[in-house]
């Protein structure tokens, strides 16, 4: 009967690059008697298996019983799963993965990443979903209690993994240690967890999922926050409009008086708050991290100066004109669209991360990784 290993992201960690060459090497992984199955990926350009955890929030047992059934009977030596959304789901789901997996080896497999490049690529993610909290507040609210923070205490969630699957089964890898040392993902992943040592990386596969500079940032957030002023929700459809008709919008004179009002946060790694946390994650979870990894620390830690606009740029004159255009021409386009015309992203939308759009002390909530 076949083991399992499941990759559980979590967001913000390589994900897309991974479950890329999962599916550009299915074949080759099926040779070696590994099974990436086809049946749950989000979309023909996101491999992301985002339904199955869909499902088993749902609870719908009358889909993932049969599934489950033929992925047992298949003959696979090992199975892999990956959703970076599986990092979010709470005891119940848990539970019913544990038994539609029926008692079988499992690897759970999590990835750790700096704050310093963590928060602020969450907070970009969380835009990208029509979140419009500044970055000065979104880093707030997560620093002023950490340990509450499931952005920050990765611990919130793994416990529930150690809960159902036991503690032994969670296997971590420092995603900042890989990217220190131009280690490619996929490689280790392969050697670490796939008994494949000499994986081959396809160098042509690139992950969609880049920042943003500040200017566009600021400008996304902007949209976000004008639009729910006006009663209505700001989603992923909503950028999605903005990126695919910013070539008809005259930013420049906005992204001029956004820069003069350009700001720098300095996020420091070893921050008291936040090297009390490390220190207690540290010594929880040292144990699980596999190889490459640092004497006495989860990730090298660092300091970064995070750029952003200040909200003061919106009382330059023409500023807010400007960005009311520029609404009221993304509210143009929605109506000349036909139902369902607006085309989605060809990569499918991955749900929001909870904890970029959630509030930090919600218990109950990229750049992604390129090849170096």
């Amino acid at each position: 009967m076949p083991d399992f290993v499941i990759h559980i992201g979590p967001h913000k960690t390589g994900t897309t690059y991974l479950q890329l060459h999962f599916r550009a090497m299915r074949a080759r992984l099926e040779e070696r008697g590994i099974v990436f199955p086809e049946f749950w990926e989000l979309a023909p350009g996101n491999p992301s298996q985002l339904p199955l955890t869909q499902q088993l929030r749902d609870g719908k047992v009358d889909l993932l019983r049969p599934r489950f059934a033929e992925l047992l009977a298949g003959g696979a030596e090992r199975i892999l799963l990956s959703s970076e959304d599986l990092s979010n789901l709470e005891a119940p789901a848990l539970e019913l993965l544990h038994a539609l997996i029926g008692g079988k080896s499992v690897q759970i497999i999590f990835y750790l990443r700096r704050w310093s490049e963590l928060v602020p690529s969450s907070w970009q993610e969380g835009m990208k979903h029509g979140q419009f909290r500044t970055l000065p507040e979104f880093i707030l609210s997560h620093i002023q209690q950490p340990q509450l923070s499931r952005l920050l205490n990765f611990d919130v969630k793994l416990s529930r993994f150690a809960d159902v699957f036991g503690a032994e089964s969670i296997k971590l890898v420092s995603y900042s240690e890989l990217r220190d040392r131009n280690i490619d993902l996929f490689k280790h992943f392969a050697a670490s967890f796939l008994d494949w040592p000499d994986a081959h990386v396809r160098r042509k596969l690139t992950s969609p999922n880049s920042s943003r500079t500040p200017e566009n940032a600021e400008l996304l957030r902007a949209v976000n926050a004008m639009t729910a002023q006006r009663g209505a929700a700001p989603d992923a459809a909503l950028r999605r409009r903005l990126d695919m008709h910013r070539h008809e919008l005259d930013l420049e004179p906005l992204f001029a008086a956004m820069r003069n009002h350009q700001r720098t946060l300095h996020f420091n790694d070893s921050g008291a708050a936040l090297r009390d946390l490390h220190r207690t994650l540290m010594q929880a979870h040292i144990s699980k991290v596999v190889e490459p990894k640092r004497n006495k620390v989860l990730f090298r830690p660092r300091s970064a100066n995070l750029a952003y606009i200040d909200g003061d740029y919106q009382l330059e004159p023409g500023v807010l004109p400007a960005l009311a255009a520029i609404l009221h021409r993304l509210g143009e386009i929605e109506k000349e669209a036909s139902p369902g015309a607006l085309p989605l992203d060809p990569t499918g939308d991955k749900s929001p991360d909870p904890d970029s759009v959630s509030s930090a002390f919600d218990i109950d909530i990229e750049t992604e990784a390129l090849e170096p």
